[in-house]
């Protein structure tokens, strides 16, 4: 190695190599040139299959359910939707298309009229307002539900709980009950009859009588009260009006008779208990009835509230009594 001295400059010649290289590398900009690999052959992709446009699996189709046999119409009075719990059960079980006329919607000639325009083979009166109106046109097969007096025919279901479920859940109530008294007019002989050979069976004794006007009524009943315990105030409208109901129902409070009403209206009187059939088991029986004319009529159980004022409790109560075939 070859050093170089100056008085101004001291060197050595490997430095001096080093420095005018990168002089020169300056001078050139500092660049290089790249060595370039060769290019490879493009590859081209695999075409794509496409895809299969999924499908819906194949099942069966759904049956439709058609009803079958001739249209039904169902005519009623009823402005407060007390009779909905019928409409459901038929909603539900009835296989058939029906047609339901509200007489307090469309009147009596509106119903009249749509019925001679739809002219059905068989109709459904529920209750005597609607089965005054079907009965006077001819060529109706007709069953009804909450009639007292439906005549000759026998196509549909009573008004009134069976006898003897009515004096079963009387005497479940008060086993003291002896004597029972009973007021109707010549329409309710049946009834009154029926009611005694019930009361018979179970020990019971019973003063019936036939009336023919209200105030007849208001006799009998004030001449039979010391001798019962217990009254079945038959809904005779024959033998009855506002005023006798009153006094009735008044003068067997006073003397601590039992009263056995079929109405809301009579029991918000001053009943003592209220009897009803269920309307769920109504509508039931009445469609068995509708597939089988032969049918007997069914009523399966009944709605009840009590207020007994021999025990001067005021106490309500809603009860559902077994399922027990129906009586006359």
């Amino acid at each position: 190695m070859v050093c170089v001295t100056s008085p101004r400059a001291r060197f050595c010649w490997p430095a001096a190599r080093a420095l005018a290289l990168l002089l020169a590398l300056a001078v050139a900009g500092c660049t290089t040139t790249p060595t370039l690999e060769p290019a490879l052959p493009a590859v081209e992709p695999e075409p794509l299959e496409a895809s299969p446009v999924p499908t819906a699996p194949v099942t069966a189709p759904v049956p439709v359910f058609e009803p079958e046999g001739p249209p039904l119409v169902i005519v009623l009075n009823d402005r407060s939707h007390a009779q909905l719990e019928m409409l459901r059960v038929f909603s539900a079980r009835l296989g058939r298309p029906y047609q339901i006329l509200n007489i307090a919607h469309r009147g009596v000639d509106g119903v009249r009229a749509t019925l001679e325009e739809l002219a059905p083979i068989e109709t459904v009166a529920l209750g005597p307002a609607a089965y005054a109106v079907v009965a006077t046109i001819p060529g109706l097969d007709v069953f009804y539900a909450g009639v007292l007096n439906p005549g000759r025919t026998t196509q549909g279901v009573d008004a009134l709980p069976p006898v003897a479920l009515q004096l079963d859940y009387w005497q479940s109530l008060s086993p003291d009950l002896e004597r029972i008294g009973v007021i109707g007019g010549p329409g309710m002989a049946g009834r009154m009859a029926a009611l005694t050979i019930g009361c018979t069976a179970r020990g019971l004794s019973v003063d019936q009588r036939q009336v023919s006007s209200d105030k007849e009524t208001l006799l009998a009943f004030r001449a039979m009260v010391p001798h019962i315990d217990g009254f079945v105030f038959l809904p005779d409208e024959t033998v009855l009006s506002p005023r006798v109901i009153l006094e009735v129902m008044n003068h067997g409070k006073q003397n601590g008779v039992e009263i056995l009403v079929y109405s809301p209206v009579m029991y918000n009187l001053g009943g003592s208990i209220f009897l009803q059939p269920d309307p769920i088991a109504v509508a039931e029986s009445l469609i068995d009835i509708l597939d089988d004319p032969k049918l007997r009529p069914q009523v399966h159980s009944m709605r009840t509230r009590t207020r007994l004022t021999k025990r001067q409790t005021d106490k309500v109560a809603m009860n559902t009594v077994e399922r027990t075939p129906a009586g006359y």
